[in-house]
Order: structure tokens, then sequence, then C-alpha cells
């Protein structure tokens, strides 16, 4: 029996064991709920204010269905954002696909905003342990990042950014209730007036760039089949040969996909309305 063959898995049918294979979301949730959301959504909510709450979770759901997509394309093909991208046609550049090498210089844009993570959690660690500097925490969280990586240890990583979800997820929503007690308690009037399907008054670029900055943005899609591919599900898939056996499984771990992005979703749903609020 070839490798192929000895990966492949039979889904789980119940609802119980639906959610205990699930992962890909989770890690991707734990970019929504980190340092970019909290310090770009609840901006964009202070600016921009109740009135287009309507539009921060309808990004959130269409965001769904754009991951589910990219994760069934991974789950059928075992490929990755740039290979699904690159079967878009149109104009091509040294083989590939114009809106692949798009996406790609797009990307490098976002090591910006790590490097600015990066800073952030080595001051907080300055704080927590102040006996290295800043600099010196920046080398030590990037080398331990690196060393993860490397080694590939996907499930000790989504057992521990499952943890942080959790811990952070509560967190905010606590925050939000504690809210309530004070003078900043948000009312049940303001809450309606972000359902009236208004527009920002700084108009539809404002709005377009909440949509596209709230719940998982463009980098967490664009690492969501990579996720899926350390998982595992399209080994458990196996190579797509139309079987009945092969289609059966196929609808079982779609089954899962949808789950996983659906817990996703939800949390994204639930924790940026959280800070936008």
């Amino acid at each position: 029996m070839d490798s192929a063959q000895s990966s492949i898995r039979e889904a789980p049918t119940h609802f119980s064991g639906l959610l205990r294979n699930i992962g890909p979301g989770v890690v991707v949730s734990g970019s929504v709920v980190g340092s970019g959301e909290l310090l770009v959504t609840t901006r964009m909510g202070a600016e921009v204010g109740f009135v287009f709450l309507w539009g921060v979770i309808l990004a959130c759901l269409v965001k769904f269905v754009i991951q589910l997509e990219l994760g069934r394309q991974c789950l059928l093909r075992k490929s990755s954002t740039v290979q699904i991208l690159d079967q878009v046609p149109g104009a091509r550049w040294r083989g590939t696909s114009w809106i692949a090498w798009l996406c790609v210089v797009g990307y490098f844009s976002v090591t910006v905003a790590v490097i600015g993570i990066l800073g952030s959690v080595s001051g907080l660690m300055v704080t927590v342990f102040p006996f290295a500097s800043e600099q010196v925490w920046a080398v030590v969280l990037f080398l331990a990042m690196s060393v993860l990586l490397w080694r590939g240890l996907y499930g000790d990583l989504e057992k521990m950014v499952s943890a942080l979800v959790a811990t952070f997820s509560l967190v905010v929503i606590g925050s939000v209730l504690a809210l309530q007690g004070t003078s900043y308690a948000i009312s049940s009037e303001q809450i309606a007036s972000g359902f009236r399907f208004a527009m920002p008054a700084e108009g539809a670029f404002v709005a377009l760039a909440v949509m596209g900055s709230v719940g998982a943005t463009a980098v967490e899609l664009f690492m969501y089949p990579y996720w899926i591919v350390e998982k595992g599900y399209p080994d458990f898939v196996g190579p797509k040969d139309d079987s009945p056996e092969w289609q059966a499984r196929y609808r079982g771990w779609m089954r899962v996909l949808i789950t996983d992005a659906g817990v996703c979703t939800g949390i994204a749903l639930v924790v940026t309305c959280a800070y936008y609020l």
C-alpha cells in the first residue's frame, strides 16, 4: 500500500466528531482575534460608528463563502492558494497567472504588519520579563516561531492557538459585558442603528476599507489552504478518482471543512463585533 492510500481516512459522521477534527479555521481565528484586529477594528468602529455594523457582519459572512471555496479547491486538488489562483484565465507572466503574481506581491506588504506585531509582543515581554531588552526578545521570538514552523509542529501550534483564541475571546466578550455596567454602556437603540443599512458619512470608500479590514482578511484567507494541507484533509480524502468511495469521503470531509470554516467565521464575527462596538 502506497503512502497516499495509507493516509486515507473516513470522515466523522456525528457533530462531536466534526468538532474534534476541526483545526485550520481555529488557527486562522488566531490571526483574526490577535493584535491586528485589536488595532484596526477598534479604530474603524470609533471613526465610523454604529451605523455600519451591518456591513461588518456582511463582510464576515461573505468571507466565509470565499474561505469555503478556497478550502474546497484545496481538498479536491491539494493545491496552495497560489496554485488555485494560477488557474484563473487571462494574461500570464513566466507561465503564471497575473492574479497569482498580484497576490504574491501584495502578500509581501504584510511583512510590515508582521514586523509591527513582533515589536508589540517584544514590548510586552520586556514589561513581563524585564531582564532582556526589546531587541533581544524580538530575536528570541523570531527564532522560536521559525523553529516551530521549520519542524512542522502543526499539532502543537493548533493546540496553542486554540487555547489563546478561547482565552482572548472570553476576555474580549467579558470586557464588552462589563462595559454595560458603566456610563459607556451600549444601548439597544445604538445597536438597532447599525441595522438600518446606511452608509458611513465618509462614503463608500471608507465602507469598503472597513469591510476589507474586519474579520478574516485577505492574508488569513490566503493562508487557509496551507493550514488545511498541514492538518491532512486532502490526504484523508485521497487522490481524486471519482469512485463512489472517493465521493463519499469527499462529501464527508467537506462537512468537516464546512464546520471548520463555520467555527472560524463564528469566532471572527463575535470577536469582531465586540471590537467594533
